[in-house]
Order: structure tokens, then C-alpha cells, then sequence
């Protein structure tokens, strides 16, 4: 039974010819020898499926990093881990992307502000997340949604905002990547 689990979620890519920074992530934290499986899923993964698996595997804590609409899957990975009492000791996002439920209105996600809409909302973090860590962009669209956090559960890191960096590139972002590393490093040690 492996207790220690990291999932590694990939965004929206429209089929990018070049490789995502999720998967050079999945690479750096496979050369720490970390006590922990690692898992690396697509934005569109079944949040529930995943969750199952996870505790079928002995899964106790489960480190999740998710860019872009990946963030959205982090939340709801979480969210179903919650319900099979599995801690979440961090959870550290790349300009995180809210998936509108409704097909038609998926545009929304573009834009933050619609958060005020009533079926819209902001990326809710279950309470079994004990620590969440936010790194965003504002020189394009989409941008990184706000997360809605109970403070009296979840530490909030804050939001971390990269001037210099674009959404299409935040996958690659240095500081994701080593918050990354340092909360798996914190959690989970080396081998």
C-alpha cells in the first residue's frame, strides 16, 4: 500500500506541439526519489474514478498541483477525496481556471469578474486542503479565478501574481514548479 500520492494536472493545451511545463513538473519530482506514487492526469479527468483509485492504492494524503482548468480538477479531485477522508496536506495551482458546468456558457471561463454570476462562482477548496498556494497572471485571457477558501480549515498561501508571465506559459512558471517541489520536499520527504 502506498500512502503518499501527488497528482500532477495538466491544462486545456489545444493540442500544443510543444511539451507542457506539467509534465517537465511530473519529471523534477520523480528525480527526488520523494516517498510518495505519482500521478499525472488531464484537465478533463474523472475527478470521482480518480479519487477511488487513489484510496484503492492505500492513498492517506495527496499532494495536488493542477494548471488552468486543471485547477478546476484539483479542486474537485480534493473535493472527492474529502468524502473518503483523505487529507490533502497542499494543493498549489497555476493560474486556475473555473469550469462553468453549463457547455454553453463555457466562454465564461475566460474572464474572473463573471464570478458574480449565480450558476458561475468562485473554485471552492474543500476543507480537507490543509495548506493552498495561487499563482496567477493578468496579461491575458483566461486569468486565474479566485479561490474560495475556509480560513478556519485551509491555510491560505495567498495569490501569487507573475507579472512577467502569460497563461499559456504559467505551466512552466519556476515559482509553480518550485512551491511544487518544496510542499512535496515539506510532506513527504526524500527517499
Amino acid at each position: 500500500m502506498i500512502r503518499n500520492h501527488i497528482v500532477l494536472i495538466s491544462g486545456f493545451t489545444q493540442k500544443e506541439s510543444r511539451s507542457d511545463g506539467i509534465a517537465s513538473l511530473v519529471c523534477a519530482v520523480w528525480r527526488l526519489h520523494s516517498n510518495a506514487f505519482i500521478t499525472r492526469l488531464l484537465w478533463d479527468a474523472d475527478a470521482k474514478a480518480t479519487a477511488l483509485g487513489l484510496r484503492n492504492l492505500g492513498a492517506e494524503k495527496v499532494i495536488i498541483a493542477g494548471y488552468s482548468w486543471g485547477g478546476q480538477t484539483a479542486a474537485n479531485l480534493a473535493d472527492e477525496l474529502r468524502k473518503l477522508s483523505v487529507e490533502v496536506p497542499a494543493m498549489v495551482l497555476a493560474d486556475p481556471v473555473r469550469r462553468v458546468p453549463l457547455l454553453s456558457a463555457r466562454w465564461v471561463s475566460l474572464n474572473p469578474k463573471f464570478s458574480s454570476i449565480p450558476f458561475v462562482g468562485d473554485i471552492q477548496i474543500p476543507i480537507n486542503v490543509k495548506n493552498v498556494y495561487s499563482f496567477v497572471q493578468k496579461n491575458d485571457k483566461p486569468q486565474g479565478w479566485r479561490l474560495k477558501v475556509d480560513s478556519n480549515f485551509t491555510k491560505f498561501g495567498g495569490e501569487v501574481l507573475l507579472p512577467t508571465f502569460h497563461h499559456v506559459t504559467m505551466d512552466d512558471a519556476p515559482p509553480f514548479h518550485t512551491k511544487v517541489i518544496q510542499v512535496v520536499l515539506n510532506h513527504f520527504g526524500k527517499e
